[in-house]
């Protein structure tokens, strides 16, 4: 082929590497708070409540373990649906989660509430905790939601009961 040359490169666009940078941070943001969804949530839930039963305390609460400011915390257990849901906040909520957690015998829903809204929510696999004897939708006031954590056996998940009758439904 005339006129080229081998092993001379194009010159890149000065923004590329700009571009990809703010690309890469958006993608971060958008999975990072999608839906006000946040995982981690549960990971450290689970995590304290480890922690509690190796030093014989056996309790956890999510006001001890959350970052941020909430009123209430609502649990929704496995196959509970979206009328369910909404009645127990009092209003609807559309999220994709409640349709999710309606035909799931895994996970959980905690859905943190400010001001009478749902401001955070988070899936919780039964591998990392089972809320199985609490009714779906009870609710806790910020401060009042100490759990009872047991294991179940050995390689079982840990089993969460409320410490008190502190639940608001």
């Amino acid at each position: 082929m005339a006129g080229e040359q081998k092993g001379v490169r194009r010159p890149v666009n000065p923004r590329l590497p700009l571009f990809i940078a703010v690309l890469c941070a958006a993608i971060v943001v958008v999975l990072t708070w999608w839906d006000g969804s946040s995982n981690r949530i549960a990971n450290d839930f689970s995590a304290v409540a480890q922690i509690s039963l190796s030093n014989h305390v056996n309790t956890v609460s999510f006001s001890a373990v959350t970052q941020f400011k909430w009123d209430k915390v609502y649990i929704f257990t496995p196959y509970t649906g979206q009328t369910e849901i909404d009645t127990a906040l009092g209003y609807h909520w559309s999220s994709s989660a409640k349709n999710r957690i309606a035909e799931s015998e895994t996970e959980s829903l905690i859905v943190f509430t400010r001001n009478g809204k749902v401001f955070q929510y988070c899936e919780v696999n039964r591998n990392l905790g089972d809320f199985e004897s609490l009714n779906s939708g009870m609710s806790f006031l910020f401060g009042a939601d100490n759990f009872n954590v047991q294991k179940n056996n050995k390689t079982g998940p840990l089993i969460y009961t409320p410490k008190s009758k502190d639940a608001t439904h």
